[in-house]
Parts: structure tokens; C-alpha cells; sequence
């Protein structure tokens, strides 16, 4: 660095002028907005998943896993059954003229804009998928996976159902856990699932807009 310092001083005072400043994030209730996104570390097995946080809460709307996240058509599905089970959605947006309504009832946005759910993938690794990574890993070395679509299926065939099961059980954990207070957060602290359905006990309210960022 003093190198650099005495080489180009110019630069190094502009790269200063750039610096990180950390900043809050803040959501107005539960629904406001959903960050959605996909986890691919599986993806080389067979196994992709699609995961979905709400912004304010930390609540995890769903946590599924299939052979594809990329297709539109899948993560609609997956919101689809999700707001069918709160049954808070009332219509689709499509054929509106509201200001929020067609291609503006959703965004999308960078990973780093992402920032809920991409967050949210650092603990779940951590917490459950490196014992599968490790585990299909091993079975890679021991030449039982080829990385061949045919072996995908046989993957998926196999520990689809339980993979599915220890992601249900994980939102279940997730969602029940209590979130510590963070002095640099605007949202409140608690247990996700309270927050989301009591948000007048954190002096917020629900909100009606559901924006998802993919």
C-alpha cells in the first residue's frame, strides 16, 4: 500500500472517494417485498433449488427443490401454491392500471440488490447443504456419479423426497427461531413467523403490494 501510494497517489485518493459505506436495510411490514432466488451448489448433482424470503420478517415463504430453478414458469408455480396457502391474494396483475400492476408488480435486481435471500444462502449452507455437497462429493470421487443426465435422475429419483423433507423441516426451524437484534438493522428482532403474522406487536402492518426480487 505505500508502494501504491507513492507510485499513484491520484488513484489511490479516488479509490479512497469510492469506499464502502454500509447501509440499512429497511422494509415497511410483512409482503411489502419478497426476495426471491435460486441456489444452484446442487446443481452439478441434479438437485436445484428455489428459495423465498420475505424482506421485512426474514420469514421463509418457500423452500423447494427440483431439477430446474431457471424456468419462469417453475418459480411461478412455486409463488402460486405459496400465496394459495395464505390466501391473501386476491387477483393476478397482469390486466390492472394501477401503477403497480403488469411488468411493475415485480423487479428485478442484482445479487447485491438481493440482498435478503443471497444472505440467507451463506446460513443455509453452512447449516445443511455442505453435508449433501460433501456427501455427493464423495460419491463423485468413488466414481458412483458421473455428472451424465442419467445419473442426475438416478440422484434425484433417490434423495429428491428426503432432500425435500430436510428443506421443509429447515423453513420449519427457520421460521421459529429468534433473530437477534442488530443496531445497524431498521427491522425489528424476534421469531420470523410472529413477526410476519403479528407485525402490530413491532409497530408495523401488513402490507397489501407484494413485490418479489429475483
Amino acid at each position: 500500500m505505500q508502494a501504491l501510494r507513492f507510485l499513484n497517489p491520484e488513484r489511490v485518493s479516488l479509490r479512497h472517494r469510492r469506499r464502502f459505506f454500509r447501509r440499512s436495510y429497511c422494509a415497511a411490514g410483512p409482503n411489502q417485498v419478497w426476495h426471491a432466488d435460486g441456489y444452484d451448489k446442487l446443481k452439478p448433482f441434479g438437485i436445484a433449488i428455489s428459495g423465498c424470503i420475505d424482506g421485512y420478517s426474514r420469514r421463509l415463504m418457500w423452500l423447494s427443490s427440483g431439477s430446474t430453478n431457471n424456468y419462469p414458469a417453475v418459480i411461478a408455480r412455486y409463488y402460486l401454491q405459496c400465496v394459495s396457502l395464505r390466501m391473501f391474494q386476491c387477483s393476478l396483475r397482469e390486466d390492472h392500471t394501477d401503477d403497480f400492476a403488469g411488468p411493475l408488480s415485480h423487479m428485478y435486481g442484482t445479487s447485491t440488490a438481493n440482498q435478503r435471500i443471497e444472505s440467507w444462502w451463506s446460513i443455509f449452507r453452512k447449516q445443511r447443504t455442505q453435508f449433501w455437497m460433501d456427501l455427493f462429493s464423495d460419491l463423485r470421487d468413488r466414481h458412483y456419479f458421473d455428472g451424465t443426465h442419467e445419473h442426475k435422475c438416478l440422484v434425484r429419483y433417490v434423495f429428491l423426497g428426503i432432500f425435500q423433507k430436510e428443506l421443509d423441516e429447515h423453513r420449519e426451524l427457520w421460521n421459529n427461531h429468534t433473530i437477534r437484534p442488530v443496531r445497524q438493522s431498521l427491522c425489528p428482532s424476534g421469531k420470523p413467523e410472529t413477526m410476519y403474522h403479528l407485525p402490530h406487536r413491532f409497530v408495523y402492518s401488513t402490507c397489501t403490494v407484494i413485490f418479489i426480487k429475483c
